[in-house]
């Protein structure tokens, strides 16, 4: 997957995280692997989510939010907050609004729970370096 997807220069993560945040990903579930696979190799994901079956932060078409309330609150809780970590709270939001715009994210933010879920996957990918290492397939 992490071949087919051409991750291995920044930009194209960099775009692919653009288009993601647009909703113009044609295939969400490459995504939701992706993630699912930075977390598990972070030992981060619940035994729950296992299986990469299980795990849908995001549904076809385009990026809607899943509809595992559970899933998107324990990702949530892996960000971190102003409380634990301003500097990496506040770096986190000025990479999404690079990524999306300033005005975007101003607009979108809490009145759009689709939006709400695409942006809480890129909040991930920007914390569990992503952007930066891409996908490490060995820890």
């Amino acid at each position: 997957l992490v071949e087919k997807l051409e991750f291995d220069r920044q930009f194209e993560r960099y775009r692919y995280m653009q288009q993601l945040m647009e909703g113009e990903i044609k295939n969400v579930n490459e995504i939701n692997n992706i993630l699912h696979h930075i977390l598990k190799q972070r030992g981060l994901l619940p035994d729950k989510y296992d299986s990469s079956d299980r795990f849908q932060p995001l549904l076809e078409p385009g990026g809607k939010a899943g509809e595992d309330a559970a899933l998107l609150a324990q990702l949530e809780s892996l960000l971190p907050t102003m409380e634990d970590d301003e500097d990496a709270h506040k770096g986190m939001w000025d990479i999404v609004c690079e990524l999306h715009g300033r005005e975007s994210v101003r607009i979108f933010k809490g009145r759009n729970t689709d939006w709400d879920a695409r942006c809480l996957v890129v909040r991930c990918l920007i914390v569990f370096e992503f952007l930066q290492d891409g996908v490490v397939l060995v820890p």
